[in-house]
């Protein structure tokens, strides 16, 4: 039943990695490499915290207080899982729009016709 259950861990791991590193992409395209940093940056603290916090639940090392780490790590995912698929977009945002091919039209539209 462990398997099983860390198996379809790992599958929708995958599935929510597949939205997420895409995401950066489709609302700032121009930007998602800096974006995707910046995030990934803030995405390393639950590792730096998740030691510290499993060694404060599991005192005796009992298998109890290991189903309790886990209980936490699921309801993270879960909740994750929740704000990312309620919040997440996929438009392009109006502060990562290249204005600049609009500002080409823009001044090669203002000039009169060439007459033949």
């Amino acid at each position: 039943m462990a398997v099983a259950f860390l198996s379809l861990a790992v599958m929708f791991t995958g599935l929510n990695r597949a939205a997420f590193i895409v995401n950066h992409n489709d609302f700032a395209p121009k930007y998602a490499g800096v974006l995707f940093g910046i995030t990934n940056t803030f995405a390393t603290v639950p590792g730096m915290i998740a030691p510290i916090v499993a060694g404060a639940l599991t005192p005796n090392d009992t298998s109890e207080e290991w189903r309790n780490v886990f209980y936490v790590c699921a309801a993270f995912c879960i909740l994750g899982t929740l704000v990312f698929g309620g919040l997440a977009r996929g438009e392009v945002q109006d502060w990562a729009k290249d204005n600049s091919e609009k500002l080409w039209i823009e001044t090669t539209s203002n000039n009169p016709p060439i007459k033949q």
